[in-house]
């Protein structure tokens, strides 16, 4: 990605434009924790969804449940706005003692299905 990609992308985040958005958490005053989202409006469904694309949160505030404070801010957003559902994509390996899928969330009994391009 292109340093002027980054940029458009960190002003669309920042600034809510479109159906993009990104929240962090901060402790002590330091950020240790970051995930950006999209609404995404379904013709087909009754409600709206809040779709997290990236979610990171540092090794030392993962024990600290930074992830479920982020986690559930965004579903509180989300309520707001008339979007009561959120849901993201972790790897398997990733989700063993990460705080914020497991304390908040439950897994789907859906699978993922690629094509490689």
């Amino acid at each position: 990605m292109r340093w002027t990609d980054r940029t458009a992308l960190f002003r669309k985040l920042a600034h809510r434009e479109g159906n993009a958005g990104a929240m962090v958490v901060e402790c002590n005053g330091e950020m240790v924790g970051i995930a950006h989202f999209e609404r995404h409006e379904s013709p087909y469904a009754f409600e709206n969804a809040y779709v997290v694309q990236d979610l990171y949160i540092t090794p030392e505030a993962q024990a600290q449940k930074a992830g479920s404070t982020l986690i559930r801010a965004i579903y509180q957003q989300g309520m707001q706005e008339g979007a009561p559902l959120i849901y993201w994509m972790a790897a398997e390996a990733s989700i063993r003692g990460q705080d914020a899928q497991a304390a908040v969330a439950v897994t789907s009994p859906f699978l993922q299905f690629r094509k490689a391009a």
